[in-house]
């Protein structure tokens, strides 16, 4: 009996680690990771694991891949597109704050410049 209870115990865990799983603040690839071993223990179907994976998501990034529309057909191609993506728009957002860095400096270093022609400076 006590083996019994022991096999539900241990999907029931398993179904616990399903539905809470969520990226926090790691990457998605390590995520993704997790979510496969945790997947492991008690197999899904594919929409109900792409359902689960997305909500898991950061919500900046789950709000980003609704908007872009990535289909979502298949579990692994689901998620290695939408951990290029995120990749991608990691990259993207870096460079656009290093352009917005950039032309803070360039304003700074102008205003620097047109100070010395003011009256009294």
């Amino acid at each position: 009996m006590r083996h019994a209870f022991g096999q539900v115990d241990a999907k029931e865990i398993a179904f616990e680690k399903f539905q809470k799983i969520q990226q926090g603040n790691r990457t998605a690839a390590t995520y993704w990771v997790e979510f496969q071993q945790i997947k492991v223990d008690d197999p899904y179907t594919d929409n109900v694991c792409i359902a689960r994976f997305r909500d898991g998501l950061h919500p900046e990034v789950k709000w980003h891949l609704v908007m872009s529309e990535i289909p979502a057909t298949v579990l692994v191609d689901y998620a290695t597109t939408s951990i290029k993506w995120i990749a991608t728009y990691a990259t993207l957002e870096s460079l656009v704050d290093e352009l917005q860095l950039a032309q803070k400096s360039a304003f700074m270093s102008t205003r620097k410049n047109h100070r010395q022609y003011l009256p009294g400076t």
